[in-house]
Formats: C-alpha cells, sequence, structure tokens
C-alpha cells in the first residue's frame, strides 16, 4: 500500500512523541531535520553555505569571544559588527570594510575621534583630540591591522557576550554593567566614533547673565537665571549660573584663616542672607566660582560667607590668601510693586538657542516669568509660576556599580536598567529626548521616570522589551510596564505587574510582530511572550516543548532574526550547535531544525538586510590543519537560477573567471572541431600564459513556450596568443548560432588550479564547478587542482543535509504500530533539486542518478518532478525513512509517498 507524507511542517520532535499520533505537530514532524531548513508551507530544503568572510582578528585564540551585532541604519545600509577584544570591525556583502586614501598624518593639523592617518606605512585611528602628538602614541592613536577599519573599544572579550544594544538611526546603544553606557555613532563610512553617552540636555544655557535696575528703587531681593530652549521646544538646558548685578561688585582685601573665615570687603553694603558670587582670589581658589550666602550680622567692612545648604566657609585648612578676590551680588534690589519699577536681565546667547525659558526666585523655588528669544528680558513684577521650574540635572550611571546592563526605547524615550547597585530599576529618559534624565519640582508629565520594580524576589532587569507595552524581563519573572491614570508613562502613573514567573537568561530576546522570544533562565528552552486578550495579560509559553533534546542540558548563548526569504529565529546553543526555528505563529508555524558545520561551531550570529534576503553572520570556531581558529562567515543566499552560482559548501570561496571586456567571435566558432579561430576583446586581458586556458560562455536555451531550459557551456582552448587583446582557438564545445558579440562579463577564462585556500590548508574540499560535482581535493599550499578547467567554481567543508522521519504512521489499525512493515520503494516529490539519497537508515542509502537527457556538455539539471527510488528496505516495527543531500547541491522535498509491504 502506499501512504503519503505531505508536511514537515512540524520541525524536529522528540521521539518520544512517537506515539502521539493524535498531534498534527507529530504527523508532520521530523525525528531528524538536520541542516534543513523547514519552510513556511511545509517543505523541507538544505540550508546554504557558509562562504569565508575573514578570519578574526585574534583567529589563532579562539579563547577570546567575538560577538556579531547587527547595525541596520536601511535595507541597503546594514553592517554586521564583529565586536571582540577591544575593537569592533565592519563586514557586509561578504566583504569586510577597508580603509583608503588614508592622508598622511600633520602634526599641524587638529585631529578628533574618528579621523585617519597614516604615519610610517601604517594606518591610525584617533582616540581623542590631539594636535601634535604623532603616532605611535597609544594615549591619541590606535593602529589599524593593514587596511580593515576597526573602531577600538573598551569591552573585554570575556564581556562581549553580554553586551545588549538598541539602535535608532545612526545611533547605536551599548550597555554592559561593567561599562559606562555609550553610542556608537556613524558619521561617514569609515567615520565611526563610540563615546560614553553624555546624560545632559543637548542645547547649554547661556552665559554671563546679568541683571540691573532700569527703573525704582527698593530693597526687596530679585533674582534670576535662565535655561535654553531648542527649535522644537523639546530640549530645554540645564539653568544658568544666576545672574549678577554687576553694579554691586567689590573688591576683597583680606580674608582670615578661621572657622568661619572673615573677608575684608570695604563698604560691601551687603546683609545677611544676600546671595553672592565670589571669584578672583589668589592662595585659596577651591572657594572661586561659587555662589554663596552672606553669614549673619556682617559690618560694615567685613563678611563671612556661608554655602547654600546654611554651611559657614571655614577657611583654615585653606592656603593663605595673597590678594585679588571680587564678591557681586546674584540679584538686584528694587520694588517692583511700584510704578513703572523694572529689572532688565541680559545674556549671551548660547548656540542652537531658539527661545530662552526665564525664571525669577519666589521663597527659595524658581519660578517661571515668560520667554524671550533675544538676548535680554524685562521684568516688570510679573508673578512667578512656580509649578514650571528649570530642569535639575540627573545622571545616575556613574561611578562602579552603577551602569545599567539593558536598554531599549519606548514611547519616545530611552529606557535603560538593572544597575549592579539597583538591579531592579529602570530609568527612562525625558520624553522625545535620548540622553535628559533631568526632572523638575514639581514633576512633570515629560520629567525622565526613575522606577523600582517591586517585586518578591531579587529579579534583575536584564532586557527592556517594547512591543504594545513596555515588558521586563528579569532573572525570575516578567513584568509589564503600565501607566495607571492616563495613556502614556509619566513619573505619576507608571507601575509594573508580573504576568509570569519563568525569568530570561542574559541573551538578548527577539522582537518579531506583536510577540517575544526570549532564553528561559533556567533549562535551556525558548519561550514566546504574547498578549492574551482573555486574561487581558501577556502569557509566557514554552515553543519548545515538542522538542526538549534540542534544549536540555545545553544553553541558548546567542539568537538573532531573519525576515527573508523566511521567517526564521537562530540560536546558538552552548556546544556550537545552531538551532534553526521557522516561526509564524499566525500560520501555525513554530518547526525547529538543527544545523552543524564539519569541524566547526557556531558561536555568534546576527542578521541583516542585504538585496532581498536577511544575510546570517556567524562567528565560527574551527579545527584546522591541527588546530582551532575562529572565522567569520555568511550566509549565502539560496536565490539562484543558474546552477553554477548555487552555494552550499562552508567556509567556502568563489572563483569567478568572468572577463571585463566585449568579445567578438568569429563566425567559425559555431562550429565544434574548428581550428585557429580569432577571437577579439575590447580590451588588453590576454596574456601568453593563457594558450591552453579555454574561453567559457554559459547561456540558457530557450523552450517552444519561451521558458528557461538547459544552461550550457560553450568553449574554446586558446591555441595562440596574438597580443593582449587577441587571440586564437580551437573550439571544444560550439558557440550559439548569430552570436557576433558577448557582453563584458559575460564571458570567462577557465583555471584548473585555484588558491587563496589558506583558511582551509590541509582539509578535504568539495567542490562545485561549472554547475557539475567535481571530486573532493585535499587544500596543499592553500591551493587545489580540479579534473578539468572550470569558469567558476565554489570550493569549501562540505556537509550532509538530513531528514529523518519518525516511524511511519499508515491508516490501518493501530496506525500500523505493532506491525512489521518494510518500505521497498519511494516517491520523493522534489523542486529544483539535484543530489539525493534515500533509505531506511542512513547507512543503507540509495542514490537518485541526477544525469538524464542533458545536452552534451551540461551538467545534469535541477529536477521539479516525483522520483521514485528502489531502495534496500528493511523488515521493521518501526521504519523511518531517511534522506540525504551529501553533494554542494540544492535539494527542496515537497512530500514523500512510501510504498509499504506490511506484515503479519
Amino acid at each position: 500500500m502506499k501512504t503519503l507524507i505531505r508536511s514537515f511542517a512540524g520541525g524536529e520532535v522528540t521521539s518520544e512523541l512517537v506515539a502521539r499520533t493524535d498531534l498534527v505537530k507529530v504527523v508532520t514532524g521530523l525525528e531528524k531535520c538536520l541542516n534543513m531548513i523547514v519552510l513556511p508551507q511545509g517543505p523541507v530544503q538544505n540550508r546554504p553555505g557558509f562562504p569565508f568572510v575573514r578570519k578574526a582578528k585574534y583567529f589563532s585564540d579562539v579563547s577570546k569571544n567575538v560577538r556579531m551585532l547587527p547595525f541596520v541604519f536601511s535595507d541597503n545600509q546594514a553592517f554586521s559588527m564583529e565586536v571582540g577584544d577591544q575593537y569592533i570591525r565592519f563586514h557586509r556583502n561578504g566583504a569586510t570594510l577597508l580603509v583608503s586614501g588614508v592622508a598622511a598624518y600633520n602634526g599641524a593639523t587638529p585631529y578628533e575621534p574618528g579621523d585617519l592617518v597614516v604615519q610610517g606605512g601604517v594606518n591610525y585611528y584617533c582616540k581623542a583630540e590631539t594636535t601634535g602628538n604623532a603616532p605611535p602614541n597609544a594615549t591619541f592613536w590606535y593602529p589599524l591591522d593593514g587596511d580593515i577599519f576597526e573602531v577600538p573599544t573598551p569591552y573585554l572579550s570575556a564581556d562581549v557576550m553580554d553586551l545588549h544594544f538598541v539602535q535608532e538611526a545612526d545611533v547605536f546603544t551599548i550597555t554592559h554593567p561593567s561599562y559606562p553606557p555609550s553610542e556608537l555613532r556613524r558619521m561617514g563610512a569609515t567615520d565611526w566614533v563610540l563615546t560614553p553617552i553624555q546624560f545632559e540636555p543637548t542645547v547649554v544655557a547661556p552665559t554671563d547673565l546679568t541683571v540691573e535696575v532700569t527703573d525704582g528703587t527698593g530693597t526687596i531681593l530679585y533674582a534670576y537665571t535662565l535655561t535654553t530652549v531648542n527649535e522644537d521646544g523639546v530640549e530645554e538646558s540645564y539653568q544658568a549660573d544666576q545672574a549678577l548685578n554687576p553694579a554691586t561688585a567689590k573688591a576683597v582685601t583680606s580674608l582670615t584663616a578661621a572657622s568661619p573665615g572673615v573677608f575684608g570687603v570695604v563698604g560691601h553694603g551687603f546683609v545677611e542672607n544676600d546671595p553672592v558670587y565670589l571669584d578672583g582670589l589668589v592662595g585659596p581658589v577651591s572657594l572661586n566660582d561659587e555662589y554663596y550666602l552672606v553669614n549673619s550680622a556682617p559690618t560694615v567692612d567685613t563678611l563671612t560667607l556661608k554655602t547654600r545648604n546654611g554651611v559657614a566657609i571655614d577657611t583654615s585648612a585653606l592656603p593663605a590668601y595673597v590678594s585679588g578676590g571680587t564678591i557681586t551680588l546674584a540679584a538686584v534690589k528694587n520694588d517692583l510693586a511700584a510704578a513703572d519699577a523694572k529689572n532688565t536681565i541680559r545674556w549671551t546667547a548660547a548656540p542652537g538657542a531658539f527661545r530662552y525659558n526665564v525664571y525669577k526666585d519666589f521663597n527659595g523655588v524658581w519660578g517661571y516669568i515668560g520667554q524671550a528669544q533675544g538676548t535680554s528680558f524685562i521684568d516688570d513684577n510679573i508673578t512667578p509660576d512656580t509649578t514650571k521650574t528649570p530642569p535639575i540635572p540627573n545622571n545616575p550611571f556613574v561611578g562602579t556599580g552603577n551602569y545599567p546592563a539593558a536598554v531599549g526605547y519606548f514611547e519616545q524615550r530611552r529606557v535603560f536598567g538593572g544597575t549592579t547597585n539597583r538591579p531592579q530599576n529602570i530609568w527612562m529618559t525625558k520624553s522625545a529626548t535620548e540622553n535628559n534624565l533631568s526632572n523638575s519640582i514639581p514633576t512633570q508629565d515629560d520629567d525622565a521616570i526613575a522606577f523600582r520594580v517591586r517585586a518578591r524576589e531579587l529579579n534583575t532587569v536584564r532586557h527592556v522589551v517594547p512591543i504594545g507595552d513596555l515588558l521586563l524581563l528579569t532573572s525570575g519573572a516578567e513584568f509589564r510596564v503600565i501607566s495607571q491614570n492616563s495613556d502614556a508613562l509619566t513619573p505619576n502613573t507608571i507601575s509594573a505587574r508580573p504576568q509570569s514567573y519563568e525569568g530570561a537568561n542574559n541573551v538578548q530576546p527577539i522582537l518579531t510582530g506583536s510577540k517575544v522570544l526570549f532564553a528561559q533562565a533556567r533549562g535551556g528552552r525558548v519561550r514566546e511572550m504574547a498578549y492574551e486578550w482573555e486574561s487581558s495579560g501577556y502569557s509566557s509559553d514554552d515553543i519548545s516543548v515538542l522538542a526538549p533534546h534540542l534544549f536540555d542540558d545545553y544553553t541558548i548563548t546567542d539568537m538573532t532574526y531573519a525576515k527573508a526569504p523566511n521567517k526564521i529565529g537562530w540560536f546558538v546553543r552552548s556546544d556550537g550547535r545552531l538551532l534553526g526555528l521557522t516561526y509564524l505563529p499566525e500560520q501555525q508555524v513554530v518547526a525547529w531544525h538543527q544545523h552543524s558545520t564539519r569541524k566547526g561551531k557556531f558561536r555568534s550570529v546576527c542578521a541583516i538586510p542585504e538585496g532581498n534576503d536577511d544575510i546570517l553572520y556567524a562567528a565560527v570556531d574551527r579545527y584546522i590543519n591541527g588546530q582551532w581558529v575562529k572565522y567569520i562567515e555568511c550566509s549565502a543566499s539560496r536565490r539562484f537560477q543558474d546552477p553554477e552560482d548555487c552555494f552550499f559548501v562552508d567556509s567556502g570561496l568563489t572563483y569567478d573567471g568572468s572577463v571585463n571586456a566585449v568579445l567578438t567571435l568569429d563566425a567559425d566558432a559555431q562550429t565544434q572541431g574548428a581550428t585557429g579561430v580569432p577571437f577579439s576583446a575590447s580590451a588588453a586581458v590576454f596574456v601568453a600564459g593563457d594558450v591552453g586556458r579555454r574561453i567559457s560562455y554559459r547561456y540558457q536555451l530557450v523552450d517552444s513556450e519561451g521558458e528557461g531550459g538547459d544552461f550550457l557551456t560553450a568553449q574554446a582552448t586558446i591555441t595562440g596568443f596574438v597580443d593582449a587583446s587577441n587571440v586564437t582557438c580551437t573550439i571544444n564545445r560550439p558557440f550559439p548560432a548569430d552570436l557576433a558579440t558577448i557582453d563584458a562579463n559575460e564571458w570567462a577564462l577557465t583555471v584548473t588550479t585555484i588558491s587563496g585556500l589558506d583558511h582551509l590548508e590541509g582539509e578535504t574540499v568539495s567542490i562545485l564547478g561549472d554547475g557539475g560535482v567535481r571530486p573532493v581535493r585535499v587544500v596543499t599550499g592553500g591551493s587545489i587542482t580540479l579534473d578539468q578547467p572550470a569558469a567558476k567554481v565554489q570550493v569549501g567543508l562540505g556537509y550532509f543535509s538530513d531528514i529523518q522521519t519518525l516511524p511511519l504512521s499508515i491508516e490501518i489499525q493501530a496506525f500500523g504500530q505493532g506491525s512489521v512493515k518494510n518500505i521497498s520503494k519511494l516517491y520523493v516529490r522534489v523542486h529544483r533539486s539535484r543530489g539525493i539519497f534515500v533509505g531506511p537508515a542512513f547507512d543503507r542509502l540509495t542514490e537518485d542518478k541526477p544525469r538524464t537527457n542533458e545536452p552534451y556538455g551540461a551538467a545534469p539539471r535541477l529536477k521539479t518532478t516525483q522520483i521514485p527510488i528502489v531502495i534496500h528496505g528493511q523488515w521493521k516495527l518501526d521504519t523511518p525513512i531517511c534522506i540525504r543531500q551529501a553533494d554542494p547541491l540544492p535539494l527542496t522535498v515537497l512530500g514523500i509517498v512510501p510504498e509499504v509491504d506490511i506484515g503479519g
């Protein structure tokens, strides 16, 4: 009898579920899905290979961790960042970012962080502002490794796997509890700067504030200060120094060493509690540039001072007074209630200012009295509004133990959480700002927020996750941050409610749609967190429950998410295995698959957009030529038309012999065996040593319906060198009729030796040449020799792509369990595939012969059909089906029809 296996959408599941034929996930599941990707529609296909990008900076020391982080500005501006021991490198499109045209160092040029210079044949990156300090100088200059662009960082190898990050446009924020929170900013292609975040407004206060009485007299004190407001009205600077009354400046003539110290100020005119400003002392200079209050009972020519907190100034332990000093009243005296009385405040404009807020002191509290766009303001007895006060500076992230571990964005605020000293706290910047943690008295709705999550246990905040709400994933529970009485979070309405008590490990979660995927704190499982309308809250579900064998006794050490061509979460396991999760929850597709690489272990991954795909970049430890090394590799695209372009090897390279010149053909090129046929190139591309090489032209036949058919290769062996643009050839495989010229890069020169394989020295490599599988070779001296010339070659480490079904369930009593069965024949439906081995076990495989009726000179075509294969069956109670792709070729399995014999 025949049965149908129509879908593999359940992915790999544990064999412990073999009896659960009531579960759809088991019916559509696999016992093994290795190096095969489950597609959302149900098929499985072998994963693409990983081309070699570059050796990691410290490639020979695999104990040094490397973390791959995504920098994504847009779909066409993205980098994979190699973050290692105190450095960052950048990769995209399978290549590393390099520097070129670097200017020579000039001792008269002022340099800023990020500037590049060359000195003594070495490229240097400027670490700190400098003029005249020539490299090498470790204080100011960081040497680059050749022409590879790098940014120096403080992050040690032991810490890079615990870095947390979030990106907004060209600003990439990085946090770690052992380092100040920092921003990596991109200003140009090779102009990147990493700096600690300055938690302060982006606008600065005005300077040189003065106040004077323009009309009126009196003894009432009026003190003023200002702030700067930016153009959109969101950012307000810290307050400026209190305005001074220059007409009241008095010279200091003496100062005793006493407690309190007595200042000699002849005829000063100050009274107790007058606010004054002191500067210009020679001797006890620590007292300069400060504001004080006049202490009690001054005399006509002497006074003592106290701090604004009322502590008298003790000068007994300070250096002796030498000379100088000025004390100025930081206010004016007037009576603005009198008719026409006015005070005028003036200042020097601040850069970037759009307006200025003016504040007046009212019983020790600053109150708002108005705005100005110019540099002066008149107070004619305006009543201060003490519900609006200047911002109060605040930076909680100063010093060891006070650096946040988590970072994110939510409701136009940047969010930080989980310092060592305050592990349950979160901080949110002032609304619509990134660096401003200021607050006000009384509190304003747009003030920065500081909040502690109260919980039964000490739950360290590990992740801040913005979806519909702000979620806090901690070491022991998951919290939902909500507003109690309004739609927006404010300092007065913020609240946190526990949603579940699972806990998350330190690996940064994946956000997909309205769901969050995170690694469980203990047990190694992966959980999904999503909102449930029924409970009006968030639930946390174990989505690895059907494949516990992939997670138990391991931990997840890194994860990333690729959106195209399929939505797949990628998870690095502690043993170096890569787990994939095809994830479309809206279609009930949650399918696991596992991936290995020959002689290697995955250590970190990230996905970035390149073209129409999200490309997976990986840091991989490999055992090459008897030693462990660390490489950077990236997944190949599976989008190809011509089989010669497919890439199914790891740590591989591509040789492409295409030539950038137009080739003109003689009419005899259409005749096989013709000799002395002239070929002419539009540029000087030939050399005398090309004699014996072949000119190769690959083209596709068109069938009767105008659709693309087989790919053929025309070839001519170069037999004579005329000059750099002209050769003569013998035609091995004729060129298409009526083909007079071939466009640049559409033809190629073949090779038999592939070099540049030093990173695979001593290893046996798989080879695909011109779309055909070639015999394996061992890399010797960084090169291999092909059995036949080829124009396009993929070379790298081969790998097996395997699927194994669960023991067969068929439509008979007990679904066939308890009956011996034998599978004698299989009908395997494939799509654009070639090279398939099938059988009842991986040691009893039968190969489908790939070649059919292809034209001469064509590699076996890719098949989209149902392939009948007679296999070496076995009579057994449990009868799985095993399928393997062992060649560097594509395989997509749509379904299987086994022909089953059933015993008594």
